[in-house]
């Protein structure tokens, strides 16, 4: 390694002074380290590289840059101790101030982290009902976190911490299976975010974390079902609800769709009514015809507001038995 010192004339400042340079050359690179010290043309001897006695301070000065190209020297033979290829930039690294972890700031929350997390997934477009999913999970951390001694961090977060997680759902919680897999699932990204976009160190690998979904079986209400509903007899506030329920079995609309249905969303065709909506959950275009069940649940309402559905089957219903979506 060859280390010189050099005073670069392109950028003076408004007193005539330049920066003064370390250049060391090895291997076929260079590196460029700036001194810190600023000169003069006058005060720069640059055949030698060094301050001139008429620079004030110049023994103090050119003994910062006899150090610094001794710390420069040592680092690079450190580096090739270790038979790592050197570069310029594993020497900047290795010159860079170390800084105590007691100086550093505390790691953050693994449940503010979180919660940090959710709004940068709100940001960034997330729908209302993924984004309640994180919630979900975003209370179970913080009920756990609560159950154990001092700070949780992605950090601490390592397999044993995990497995206290999974313990305290089904235990605790009494959770099944799938609400498990179900945090588990959220759990990953936002490890994964942790790590990539926030610097975060962390105690596992968010892809090794497994996700064991359990077959559970699926049941169904029949026709015959479906129509001793439409004529079971309820109370007035139970109507509305039984309606919505009976609408959502007869299109497949999930409740967040039919809560947001309005009246341009009927629309005639071939004789019949279909409705022509964009999903919330899945954002995708869809048309659902109005099979008679479903039509029978009529529409009414004024303009300029949310359509009603009626509360009676079969359009028998009056006026003051509707219920506003």
């Amino acid at each position: 390694m060859i280390i010189k010192f050099e005073r670069r004339t392109d950028q003076p400042d408004a007193a005539g002074r330049c920066k003064v340079y370390l250049v060391a050359t090895f291997d076929g690179q260079r590196l460029r380290l700036s001194t810190g010290e600023r000169c003069e043309t006058a005060g720069w001897f640059a055949e030698k590289g060094r301050f001139r006695k008429s620079f004030a301070g110049y023994q103090d000065a050119n003994d910062v840059l006899d150090a610094l190209g001794e710390r420069v020297a040592k680092a690079y033979r450190d580096l090739r101790t270790t038979s790592v290829v050197v570069t310029p930039a594993l020497l900047k690294e290795a010159l860079a101030p170390k800084v105590a972890a007691a100086d550093l700031p505390p790691a953050p929350l693994l449940t503010d982290l979180f919660g940090a997390y959710i709004e940068v997934l709100r940001a960034r477009g997330f729908r209302f009902h993924t984004l309640k999913g994180y919630k979900t999970a975003h209370n179970t951390l913080l009920e756990f976190a609560a159950t154990r001694p001092g700070r949780l961090t992605t950090a601490d977060y390592d397999a044993e911490v995990h497995d206290g997680l999974l313990g305290h759902l089904r235990d605790v919680r009494g959770s099944a299976q799938n609400t498990v897999a179900g945090v588990v699932k959220q759990l990953k990204p936002f490890l994964a975010w942790a790590r990539d976009e926030r610097g975060q160190a962390l105690a596992v690998d968010p892809g090794k974390l497994r996700v064991e979904w359990e077959d559970v079986e699926k049941v169904w209400l029949t026709a015959a079902e479906l129509g001793r509903l439409e004529t079971v007899k309820l109370p007035d506030n139970l109507g509305p609800v039984r309606d919505a329920f009976l609408f959502c079995c007869y299109t497949g609309l999930r409740y967040s769709d039919l809560s947001a249905l309005h009246a341009g969303n009927v629309k005639e065709w071939d004789g019949g009514r279909i409705l022509r909506l964009t999903q919330t959950k899945t954002r995708t275009g869809v048309s659902i015809y109005l099979t008679p069940p479903a039509g029978a649940l009529r529409w009414s309402g004024e303009s300029g507001e949310n359509w009603v559905l009626n509360s009676q089957p079969h359009g028998k219903s009056s006026s003051h038995e509707t219920a506003a979506l």
